[in-house]
């Protein structure tokens, strides 16, 4: 004999089924059978379906807190990213005031280029202009030791000169006070 079961409902208002086991030499109807039957048959449907629905609820679970998750990581990425794009923003700023200002001194610089390409001119100039005049105070100081040698010899000359003149004097002299 099968037991015999009823729904019942429980504290939290769900149905609960109740069997009760009956002795096996009673005898059951057709219907009760039948219905036995069809109430085992809904609650083995029952605790499938149950068990299939609790098994989604677990895999919801999973699945919302896996996206929740990829949310949380996508705010991160997105904040980083918006991090990332204000300083290539002000790094671009940067840049530009870099290169205005490259652009400035570089004008600023052109004139010094030229007047430093015209200095440079005027140096090689006077540096020649410096050989050619030590060139000559060369030539000019040489010119000066001879004349200086040509003197020293003159002089040493009219000495010799005198000194000849002198003693002819002298001579002179002393041929007048011998004739006399």
């Amino acid at each position: 004999m099968q037991p015999a079961c009823m729904t019942e409902m429980d504290s939290n208002g769900d149905n609960v089924m109740s069997c009760l086991d009956l002795d096996d030499n009673a005898t059951w109807c057709e219907g009760c059978r039948k219905s036995q039957l069809e109430i085992n048959k809904l609650k083995a449907e029952h605790d499938l379906n149950y068990t299939a629905l609790k098994q989604k609820i677990i895999s919801t679970d999973k699945l919302i807190k896996q996206y929740s998750a990829k949310c949380q990581e996508t705010d991160a990425y997105k904040t980083q990213l918006e991090e990332a794009q204000k300083k290539i923003e002000n790094l671009l700023k940067d840049t530009e005031n870099l290169e205005n200002q490259l652009k400035k001194s570089l004008q600023e610089l052109e004139p010094l280029k030229k007047a430093n390409s015209r200095l440079q001119n005027i140096k090689t100039q006077q540096d020649k202009e410096i050989g050619e005049l030590q060139n000559k105070i060369q030539s000019l100081e040489g010119a000066c030791k001879q004349y200086g040698i040509a003197a020293k010899q003159r002089e040493s000359q009219l000495r010799k000169e005198e000194d000849m003149k002198k003693e002819n004097n002298r001579e002179v002299t002393d041929l007048k006070s011998r004739k006399l």
